[in-house]
């Protein structure tokens, strides 16, 4: 058998502040989420030279270390489009 709680019980009124702060904490959760996931996404698209300047994926396939094997700008590109699908 249910019980059915009415508002007027004590235990709803003492629940409100934490269901409104719960509340407010899932909101904040998926704002960032959506403004990290938005910044992976600016960050993957600088990658690739076509969207960005030259210099900008010189700069990103100086910093490769020299001992990662195959190409650097293999490494700059594959981690562009790992961080557009992350991102997105």
């Amino acid at each position: 058998c249910v019980k059915v709680i009415h508002s007027s019980c004590p235990l709803l009124h003492h629940l409100r502040p934490l269901r409104r702060c719960l509340l407010v904490m899932s909101l904040v959760r998926t704002g960032t989420c959506f403004l990290l996931g938005g910044f992976y996404c600016l960050a993957g698209t600088a990658h690739f030279p076509q969207t960005s300047s030259a210099a900008t994926f010189e700069n990103y396939c100086r910093i490769v270390p020299p001992y990662i094997p195959g190409s650097p700008a293999f490494h700059v590109l594959w981690t562009g489009v790992a961080e557009l699908v992350l991102g997105g």
